[in-house]
């Protein structure tokens, strides 16, 4: 029994030291390192997976095993010339782009791979691009210490490309901002110290182009500007007062004096000015009123004295003066209002009336003895001017009722804008029941023509329409049916190069770890080969379908259109015309029919257009906005008919007939007239009369 657990104790000992041998063996096998062979092979795949920086740190150790074997350096070799010249690409690629910090890093990168041509051509053109930046840099600094900001501020945009380079490119312009600030206010203030205004206003200008919130040159800025304006005028005024131009000379100073009161030679001009054309304006009007029967000598007397009064309101003997002559005026108004009162026609009643207003504003003193008279001849003006538009609309559309009472109501606001008083709004109904004429002037109008014009606005068409979904057009395209097996074209290339390459050792036989003619070796080969025993030599691509879907060109439509005419009432002659069309058409494509996995990328889609009734809604409401500047058009030139009469009269030496329609014209626009009109007017008035429409309105 001893001797059999011995044996067992044996056994069982001898398992134990077997497995841990085993063990060992087994841990030695997996410790161990890959063979320079290995590690070749392992390289060579890394390169066919595009891997080389991984191809290279396993060619490295091969070498380390076994550093004389020709092979596996030549190997080492061309990997690190391939990484070389791969960075050295990159790197000028970003030298092109100004990203000289990556530039700067793939150069680092590429030399200590290799030192190829590219590698030197690199570094070359880092250098040269580093060079000339820095010469700019240079000359930039130059500009800033010879002032010329403008210039160094320009080139310094160049600059941006470079941040790397240049971290406190921001604080560079803006220390040029600044500096540039300081010399336009520099510069101005000079140009105000020698009072040269234009430059001191560019000046400031400038500086605030700069620097808007520059509160220094923005107050300098307004300083100038009335500077000039004050000088200006104050040299208009001493000007004229040389020349004996008084009234001149007197209002170019007294803008001078607006901008600048206490300014003191402004003031003594202000002084010689009065004393000056004081005594000319009395000696004129003495001349002048000597006459009591001439108007417009006692009208210029009186304007002098007023002159005198403002200038001199102590001026001895103005007060006694001035009511000598607003009698004689008083009489001579009087005279003239009562002559042009009494034609039988009312044809001067305009007339009459501004001589009774002018009479009432010169009465020397107490009540005004003639109101009844200028109160008749004020209503009888009233009613010459009177003129009656006769509204109405017709609908010769399918247009509903609600749509004709819409533009009739736009119209007659129209002309209610208008605010003339002397213009009275009827609709046809309200005119046909009471039509006459104001008696008293039914001979006595402007072109003859009645003062009643009708202004028709007709509904001519209202339509709208929707077309092209009866019409689809079948277009072709294609869709992915399925998948299909063809030749691989990657391979194919592959295949090409090996023969290429191989055929070029193959007749120039080099040395081992040489190159033929066009630089081709046998590692070159074995990466071919290796890469065309990794490709696969067909591949799977979709096969595609021809078929076709429908296309359908939507069209929607709509039109609303007006005619507007105004013609004399009486005569039914066509005084103007005009028209209102609006229309709208849009369009739009409808695709249907189209298959899943077409190759164009089509969907079904629905065109995204207004319906008629939308469409013909809007065009509604741009006519009805259009009505306005014709409606306003159209009444205006009929408006014209006083003034257009009173040109004509003019021309023909009609002055009286001219200054009666003038005058119909002036009162009844209210002060609303077109600024050549009202020239016209003025002149023409002042000239023959001697009132300034100006003042008497």
């Amino acid at each position: 029994m001893r001797g059999s657990g011995q044996r067992r104790a044996f056994l069982f000992a001898f398992l134990i030291l077997t497995t841990l041998l085993v063990f060992g063996s087994v841990l030695g096998a997996a410790e161990k390192k890959p063979s320079a062979k290995d590690l070749v092979k392992q390289a060579e795949a890394d390169q066919k997976a595009d891997r080389w920086e991984a191809a290279r740190e396993k060619l490295r150790s091969a070498a380390e095993q076994k550093p004389k074997d020709e092979k596996i350096a030549e190997a080492l070799k061309v990997t690190q010339q391939y990484l070389a010249d791969r960075s050295a690409v990159r790197a000028m690629t970003f030298c092109d782009q100004k990203e000289l910090d990556k530039c700067e890093k793939e150069v680092k990168l590429a030399a200590s791979y290799a030192r190829t041509q590219r590698v030197q051509e690199a570094e070359a053109q880092l250098a040269a691009r580093l060079t000339d930046i820095k010469d700019r840099w240079n000359r930039v600094q130059q500009m800033i210490a010879a002032g010329q900001l403008a210039e160094a501020a320009l080139e310094l945009d160049g600059f941006k490309p470079y941040p790397y380079l240049f971290p406190n490119l921001g604080a560079e312009k803006e220390r040029i901002r600044q500096l540039r600030v300081k010399s336009f206010l520099d510069d101005a203030g000079k140009n105000v110290a020698a009072q040269r205004w234009d430059a001191a206003i560019e000046s400031y200008s400038s500086a605030l182009r700069m620097d808007a919130a520059n509160n220094d040159a923005a107050r300098g800025l307004e300083s100038a500007r009335q500077e000039k304006e004050a000088a200006t005028a104050f040299q208009q005024a001493q000007n004229a007062f040389k020349s004996k131009g008084y009234l001149v000379a007197h209002e170019a100073n007294q803008k001078a004096m607006r901008l600048y009161p206490a300014r003191q030679e402004y003031q003594n001009l202000a002084k010689q000015i009065s004393a000056e054309w004081v005594k000319v304006l009395m000696q004129e009007a003495r001349t002048l009123s000597g006459n009591v029967e001439n108007v417009k000598d006692n009208q210029r007397a009186l304007e002098n004295l007023e002159w005198v009064r403002r200038l001199d309101p102590r001026q001895a003997g103005s007060a006694d003066e001035v009511r000598v002559v607003r009698t004689a005026l008083h009489s001579i108004y009087i005279q003239k209002a009562s002559d042009y009162q009494a034609v039988a026609d009312n044809s001067r009643i305009g007339l009459s009336h501004l001589y009774f207003a002018n009479a009432q504003q010169s009465n020397p003193a107490g009540e005004f003895a003639f109101a009844a008279k200028l109160r008749e001849a004020g209503g009888l003006f009233a009613r010459k001017r009177t003129i009656q538009v006769v509204v109405n609309v017709e609908n010769l559309s399918p247009a509903a009722p609600s749509f004709a009472e819409v533009v009739s109501r736009r119209v007659r606001a129209m002309i209610d804008k208008m605010g003339l008083p002397d213009l009275k709004l009827r609709t046809l109904e309200e005119y046909q029941k009471n039509p006459a004429e104001d008696p008293q002037f039914v001979e006595n109008r402007p072109d003859g023509k009645s003062p009643t014009a009708v202004l028709n606005v007709a509904l001519l068409n209202y339509e709208s329409e929707s077309t092209g979904m009866d019409k689809p057009v079948e277009k072709p395209s294609k869709f992915i049916s399925g998948q299909e097996t063809v030749p691989n074209p990657t391979y194919q290339q592959i295949q090409a190069e090996f023969n290429k390459v191989n055929a070029a050792l193959v007749k120039e036989k080099p040395k081992p770890g040489r190159a033929t003619k066009e630089g081709y070796t046998a590692q070159n080969l074995t990466v071919l080969q290796q890469q065309l025993s990794s490709t696969p030599r067909e591949i799977s691509r979709e096969r595609t379908a021809e078929y076709t879907y429908q296309e359908f060109q939507l069209t929607v439509r709509a039109l609303v259109k007006m005619n507007l005419e105004i013609r004399d009432q009486i005569e039914k002659q066509l005084l103007g015309a005009d028209n209102i069309q609006a229309t709208d058409q849009r369009t739009g494509v409808e695709i249907s029919g189209v298959r899943d996995k077409d190759v164009s990328n089509l969907m079904n889609r629905q065109a995204r257009l207004p319906t008629a009734e939308q469409l013909l809604r809007d065009c509604e409401k741009k006519a009805v906005e259009a009505v306005d500047d014709k409606v306003r058009t159209l009444v205006t030139k009929y408006l014209q008919r006083f003034y257009n009469e009173g040109e004509k009269a003019l021309g023909e030496d009609r002055t009286e007939d001219a200054i009666e329609n003038f005058l119909c014209h002036w009162y009844s626009f209210r002060g609303r007239l077109d600024e050549n009109q009202a020239k016209v007017i003025r002149d023409a008035v002042k000239s023959y009369t001697g009132f300034d429409l100006g003042r008497t309105m």
